[in-house]
């Protein structure tokens, strides 16, 4: 936005009864005001207004009726109103009017300033979820909803926030207003999930007076996904990916392997059970070695995983004679 047009729309702020009443270009130094608006960002700032091609007097007085803080000129022509930042956080906005007697006929300019609080506190988690983790289960969408929040009691005016996923923006533009929900600015984001892994999402929240404040929060989701194919099982040399049958020597011994790998976060743990003989790994794979084979009887791998939906999870092998 340039200068010109910063000073347009902080004109737009003021209301004159009269043309004849101007305000001086002294009220847009952004040293104490934001640009395009009458937020003061500043412990104090000011605003001068003043006759132009009129002889009169012109005084600054509060909404209330009663002198407000000002330097007046000897002429009394100009008088510069001395803004000052209140000391309690309930004073948002206040107005001032600049009232001038010329030629006879009274003249006002109207000034609304706006006091700028927080933001104090963000937030930033998950929908409806006690933890962080979020499981990629047949049948579900593959998407998260995430809320970035800031309560309306810890910021004034309304927050602008903007939301990034692994470093990268999530929008076109940088920054966007929240919805008011329940007493809280909010922002929702519904998260592509694609892969498990870690997804590291933040959030930051500005004040929509200025930039001069800025928080931020971040947020890791723990994102799981079950096996897609059935335990691999192993019978001496024989693989099986699905249920089937297994061609041993009577009474030979056997060596047994079941292992689900290639997923993440892995398997918590993988059972065989063959005949009367079960053993259990806490991991990904589990060995069953030597053991005698008993023609008709079945060998079977059971997995689990930590979304409790892993659903291939079970291979079934039939002993049987060459």
């Amino acid at each position: 936005m340039s200068r010109l047009q910063a000073a347009v729309l902080m004109t737009s702020l003021f209301v004159s009864v009269q043309a004849s009443l101007v305000l001086d270009f002294n009220c847009f130094d952004w040293q104490y005001w934001e640009k395009g608006s009458s937020c003061l960002i500043q412990a104090y700032g000011y605003c001068t207004c003043h006759l132009v091609n009129s002889t009169g007097t012109v005084t600054w007085y509060t909404s209330k009726g009663k002198l407000a803080n000002q330097e007046m000129a000897t002429n009394q022509t100009t008088s510069k109103l001395i803004v000052q930042f209140p000391a309690s956080k309930s004073v948002r906005n206040e107005t001032f009017v600049c009232k001038a007697i010329s030629t006879g006929q009274p003249e006002q300019l109207v000034f609304k300033t706006q006091y700028s609080d927080g933001p104090g506190s963000i937030s930033l988690r998950l929908a409806n979820a006690t933890s962080n983790n979020v499981d990629l289960c047949p049948g579900k969408p593959r998407e998260a909803t995430v809320y970035c929040e800031v309560p309306a009691s810890s910021i004034y005016p309304e927050p602008w926030f903007h939301m990034s996923s692994n470093g990268s923006r999530l929008f076109n533009y940088d920054l966007f207003l929240g919805n008011l929900s329940d007493g809280t600015y909010r922002v929702t984001h519904q998260a592509r999930l694609t892969t498990p892994g870690e997804l590291s999402l933040s959030c930051m929240a500005f004040n929509s007076c200025h930039k001069i404040n800025v928080i931020q929060s971040y947020l890791k989701l723990n994102v799981r996904e079950p096996p897609t194919s059935a335990p691999e099982l192993y019978v001496n040399d024989q693989k099986f990916n699905s249920s089937g049958t297994a061609h041993v020597t009577a009474v030979s011994m056997v060596t047994v392997t079941c292992s689900v790998t290639g997923v993440l976060p892995a398997v918590s743990s993988v059972t065989v059970r063959c005949g009367t003989v079960t053993v259990t790994s806490q991991g990904s794979v589990v060995y069953l070695q030597k053991i005698r084979a008993r023609l008709g009887s079945s060998c079977t791998c059971t997995a689990r995983h930590v979304t409790n939906c892993y659903v291939n999870n079970t291979t079934t092998v039939t002993l049987v004679d060459i």
